[in-house]
This record gives C-alpha cells, structure tokens and sequence, in this order.
C-alpha cells in the first residue's frame, strides 16, 4: 500500500514536519541575532567598583554636592559616610548580596578599613601592630577580607593580609613570614585571593580559610609579580602575571576543593 499526502496521516506528519522545521529555524535565527544592551548613566558617580545581585551599585560620587561614597539603586542615590570623628572620606570598594559594603578611608590613621550597614559606618580593627588598611571583599556570609599595616615606624609599614569575621573580629592570615601580603577577594566556601611577597617576589595566593597557609599560583620562576584579584564561587580567581620579558598578562587560576588542583592558563 503507497502513502499519498491525501491520506489524513500523511498530511499530518507533513505538517509537523514543517512546524518543527520552522521552528528550529526560528530558533537559530534567534540565536545568531546580536545581543542588545541598555546603558544606564550613573551621572552623579564619578567611579563604580562593584555591583551585587540586587543591582546595588557602589562607588564614589557626589551627593549634596559633597564628593564621597555612594550607593545607587534603582536611580537613588545614597552617600556612605564616614563617623563625624572621622577627617577623611570613604572609598567603598566592595559588596555583598545582602547590601554589607567594605572599603577604605582616604587616610589609614588611625585606622583604614571601613564597613557600612546601611548607612552607617564602622571602622574596622587591624589584625597587626599597626591600623587596619582596607577591606577590599566580602562575600555573602559576612566574611571581609584586606590588609592591616605591620608599623615600623610612624607611616612607615608594610601590608598583612587580614580577615574579618562578620561580628567585626580581625584575623591575621598565616603568610609564612612574607615581606608582606594582602587579601583581594573571598568566595562563597571562604577561599581567599591575594598576593604574598617573598624573596623571589610578588606572587598570586590563595588561602583556603583563615588559618592555612598560602598556596602559591604562580611559579617562582615566572616575572615574579603576579596578584590574584578575584575568585569566584567556582574556585576561578583570575589577576595578572608577568612573563619573562616583563610583560604583563591578564591570567586565571582554578583551584578544584575536591582534587586541589592548580592550574594556570595557558598564554
């Protein structure tokens, strides 16, 4: 028995064949179309240095005409700052998903690293012997993370990574006796990224928590100055590296919890 389009079935199955046809067309013709973008002004911002899930943006600004930190969320503006003891302004540097910013003064006596709730102001304590720097990450849990200062005299220190816990306490991260380190960024599962800078020279670190020593990223052998700048939830921090001619590389690192494994990328 032959099958002709004039049977009911056949017809049908035609027709189906045709829908789905044009819709995989449609489909692909759906995915080679460019993206579009929608470019908001933040007009009264001079600098934005982070954004969360919620679309909170924050930065440096001028509210009342007075320059200092900002907020901006859905086209209102809000300045960030500093206690009335405080002769300095607030640079906000970075936030989480529940709106907690950190950041830092514009001048680090008696103390740098700032945290703001709100609107309202907390100076952050240092971790060393002298004040507390910046606070340069958070993630969602509350976990900030910069440096404090090592004083060797007045004005005269070098950098300690520092962790603060979200009730406000400053830990020294163990740095195995760097000249001097710091602390970048901190993810969900509290991996911390920062440099260390030894006597081969300034080299991207990573710290699985608070107590453990840092792992090295880049090879010793490398240019010798390379900082980890971020690291996100998947364990993919990226920053620069130096090549053996000085140049500088914009490079990432993966570091896998389950199999502790560090990778470089290739050039």
């Amino acid at each position: 028995m032959h099958t002709t389009l004039n049977h009911p079935g056949a017809v049908r199955r035609v027709l189906a064949f045709v829908v789905a046809a044009a819709a995989l067309a449609a489909t692909h013709a759906t995915a080679a179309a460019p993206p579009s973008y929608q470019l908001t002004g933040l007009e009264s911002m001079s600098r934005a240095n982070d954004i969360n899930n919620a679309g909170q943006v924050i930065g440096l600004g001028a509210v009342n005409n007075i320059t200092q930190g900002v907020r901006w969320e859905a086209g209102i503006y809000t300045g960030l700052l500093l206690p009335a003891n405080f002769f300095a302004r607030g640079a906000p540097l970075a936030l989480n998903n529940n709106g907690l910013v950190v950041g830092t003064t514009d001048e680090v006596f008696p103390t740098g690293a700032v945290a703001w709730v709100g609107t309202t102001a907390s100076a952050l304590p240092s971790g060393s012997t002298g004040p507390s720097l910046a606070a340069r990450g958070v993630n969602d849990a509350g976990t900030m993370v910069g440096t404090s200062a090592k004083l060797y005299g007045y004005d005269v220190y070098t950098e300690r990574a520092t962790a603060w816990t979200a009730d406000g306490h400053a830990h020294l991260l163990n740095d195995n006796f760097a000249d001097d380190s710091g602390a970048n960024a901190v993810n969900r599962d509290g991996l911390i990224s920062g440099w260390v800078t030894n006597n081969t020279g300034k080299h991207a670190a990573l710290w699985t928590d608070i107590q453990a020593a840092p792992l090295l990223l880049s090879a010793q052998t490398s240019g010798a100055n390379s900082n980890a700048l971020s690291i996100n939830n998947n364990g993919l921090a990226v920053g620069y590296d130096t090549d053996f001619q000085g140049y500088v590389r914009a490079t990432s690192w993966f570091f896998d919890l389950g199999r502790f494994d560090l990778g470089r990328s290739p050039a």
